[in-house]
């Protein structure tokens, strides 16, 4: 069957992830011919404090697992681990669980093995398949960004696990004194694609433009392309919907998705 190598040509596509992380995306959206516009709503800096982390970091040889959920995690822990002095090597006989291909990858890139990986990419999936193990008492390490969800430590601790969820990075709004910047790169007009890649990305887009104006931008054709089931259920909070839901839970699948919507 014949397939549309560009199916987004003279398509806008808005992207919505931080300054620095979103190349990937802009670059599979390029090759199926968009023209993307790029609307930073997050930033990701160190957190306001360390010291959590550095306790934990002293204490490293009592935790079983330590588990990652995000690319930032991985980045900002191990950065850390590097200012405190200490090696890579001070994880080698742990446990570790990753959420997301890509984290999985950035992991591997580090020289560390993964033990575990959920299928759906989803804090709650992990969450099962620690009901197969065994890890009353165990300590686990979970580092995290300042505003993350709790799935993980209650459904950890619920099934007997000791877990210190620290900070490592924070997940800001961009400043809103950028706002008509971002509207002149709109120009006024409604895009044919919105994504966001996080309930974050969705949320700060929101505060910048407002609720009301995504949803007229939908109801004139506009479409939204989500990744993961918490960034769908926060457009549902918000009275929107996603058009566009990929099967597998990364960045290229969403480009995939978005562009097969067109095809």
């Amino acid at each position: 069957m014949f397939r549309i190598s560009n199916p987004l040509a003279g398509k806008s596509v808005v992207v919505t992830r931080a300054i620095g992380q979103a190349d990937e995306l802009i670059s599979h959206l390029q090759r199926l011919g968009a023209e993307v516009i790029h609307i930073p709503t997050i930033e990701i800096v160190p957190p306001d404090s360390w010291a959590d982390c550095d306790r934990a970091l002293e204490k490293l040889h009592d935790y079983h697992w330590l588990i990652f959920t995000s690319t930032n995690g991985v980045r900002f822990f191990f950065r850390r681990l590097k200012d405190r002095g200490k090696k890579v090597d001070a994880l080698k006989k742990k446990q570790i669980a990753a959420v997301g291909e890509r984290t999985e990858e950035v992991l591997k890139e580090l020289g560390i093995q993964i033990n575990l990986v959920p299928h759906d990419f989803s804090s709650e999936d992990l969450v099962e398949e620690f009901q197969k193990k065994d890890i009353v008492g165990l300590r686990i390490l979970l580092p995290k960004a300042d505003k993350g969800r709790d799935v993980l430590k209650i459904g950890l601790t619920a099934l007997g696990g000791k877990v210190d969820a620290v900070t490592v990075y924070k997940n800001q709004p961009t400043q809103r004194n950028n706002l008509s910047e971002y509207q002149k790169l709109l120009h006024g007009n409604a895009p044919d694609v919105l994504t966001f890649t996080s309930p974050s990305t969705l949320r700060n887009f929101i505060s910048l433009f407002g609720a009301k104006r995504i949803y007229d931008w939908q109801t004139k054709g506009c479409r939204i392309a989500a990744i993961g089931k918490v960034t769908a259920e926060t457009l549902e909070k918000h009275e929107l919907s996603a058009d566009v839901f990929p099967d597998k839970s990364t960045i290229p699948g969403l480009a995939v998705a978005i562009g097969d919507s067109y095809r």
